[in-house]
């Protein structure tokens, strides 16, 4: 009797665990804006996640901070309206008023916002706590947000004091590949230290601002040639290390590449060799770490030359058929959450028969890559982890599209 006494206490607390996970107040787009809405327990959208039918707080909010009400984010979500941030509970109730240019998400009892172009950060009750100075500054994590102030970057404590001095450089693409040895992404704590570049010089920083300085890493080339079979062929690039951050520079016919930097599966990148015509000759060169392996895979129109032990499978394939758009329009939509960089879109007839792409309504098609898959970059369009997004494609009537191992949208 006891025991089942304790199985049944076990299963109600269970159960209203569950109930309270599967009801986590949720961000949902509709027509462009955003609202918020409890997930069904039951019913589940076309990607086979809970459903939300009904919104509790209205859709009129351009842009949120916040996919969710938690705890974790103080049960705040900022919200922008009318070209302005504030913050409102899970009620809906406006907590801090509309007036921010910027917002951040609340974390460790803060949040940093912008006036003015300048950042500073507030408490829950609205209240300015660390002065409007920065250029730009994130959330609070273990203690320590990061600021970026006269074009260098550190660390403050929530009193304001620069804990990590404001001297060292800002993030960029170069910098985090120069850095990336060091043990990670440049200019964020993990494990109570940082990778940052001084001048120019990729060390760790602690908690306490010591800094110890990175021996530079050793480099290898690998090079890639042949001639193309047909215009802007394709190929991914498939590596043993993080691709994307031990690659140095990819040329191709010796003009760098900067586009190339797609993040698929941190060993894996589309290389799309645009302006290559049929019949062209080319030549892909890789600068990177020492120690790591690279090969060209599933090659769409390339001819290698004979002896290139790092190029894997052939394109022997023959031109895709194009479907006839006088025979009509189908679509496909996929929706769901942010949870990494890219998503692509792939066609299983011919490139030209996706005829547009709507990312959140909004036609951005023509800034994609060609192909038969298309590669949407969130960065580039500026959304960002957490936040819900609807991707419709508009293609031929008898093709069909896929998204192609969607690790970026959930």
């Amino acid at each position: 009797m006891k025991k089942q006494l304790i199985l049944m206490v076990w299963l109600i607390i269970s159960g209203i665990t569950g109930f309270a996970q599967s009801t986590t107040l949720t961000a949902k787009l509709v027509n462009r804006k955003y609202g918020f809405g409890y997930p069904s327990l039951t019913e589940k959208d076309q990607n086979g996640y809970p459903l939300i039918k009904a919104l509790t707080i209205p859709a009129i909010y351009d842009e949120t901070t916040n996919v969710t009400f938690v705890e974790e984010y103080e049960n705040l979500a900022g919200v922008k309206k009318d070209g302005k941030w504030g913050y409102i509970d899970a009620t809906g109730a406006t907590k801090i008023p509309f007036k921010f240019d910027e917002a951040g998400y609340f974390h460790e009892g803060l949040a940093p916002v912008t006036v003015g172009g300048k950042c500073g950060f507030i408490n829950k009750n609205g209240t300015l706590v660390i002065p409007y100075k920065y250029e730009y500054a994130t959330s609070f994590t273990d203690g320590l947000a990061y600021v970026e102030l006269g074009g260098k970057i550190g660390f403050i404590n929530k009193s304001g004091t620069a804990v990590v001095a404001i001297k060292y450089d800002k993030q960029t693409t170069e910098a985090q590949k120069r850095c990336y040895h060091c043990g990670g992404v440049i200019n964020t704590f993990n494990d109570g230290k940082a990778v940052v570049a001084l001048n120019g010089k990729c060390g760790v920083v602690d908690a306490k601002g010591n800094f110890t300085e990175c021996k530079d890493e050793e480099l290898e080339t690998i090079t890639y040639t042949g001639s193309a079979k047909k215009d802007n062929p394709s190929a991914w690039l498939k590596g043993t290390c993080a691709t994307n951050q031990d690659i140095r520079t990819i040329s191709i016919n010796d003009k760098e590449r900067n586009d190339i930097i797609t993040n698929y599966d941190n060993r894996t990148m589309f290389c799309y060799l645009s302006n290559i015509k049929k019949g062209d000759r080319f030549t892909i060169k890789l600068v990177h770490a020492k120690g790591c392996k690279y090969t060209l895979q599933q090659p769409n129109g390339l001819t290698f030359d004979p002896g290139q032990a790092n190029v894997s499978g052939s394109d022997d394939r023959p031109e895709a058929p194009s479907v006839d758009a006088k025979g009509g329009l189908d679509s496909t939509t996929f929706s769901g959450i942010v949870v990494g960089n890219m998503a692509i879109i792939q066609s299983d007839i011919a490139a030209n028969d996706i005829k547009r792409v709507l990312l959140n309504d909004v036609d951005v098609l023509a800034k994609l890559p060609g192909g038969q898959r298309r590669i949407i970059n969130f960065p580039t369009f500026k959304l960002k982890t957490g936040q819900r997004v609807t991707i419709k494609v508009i293609q031929a009537k008898g093709s069909s599209v896929k998204m192609l191992d969607p690790k970026g949208v959930k």
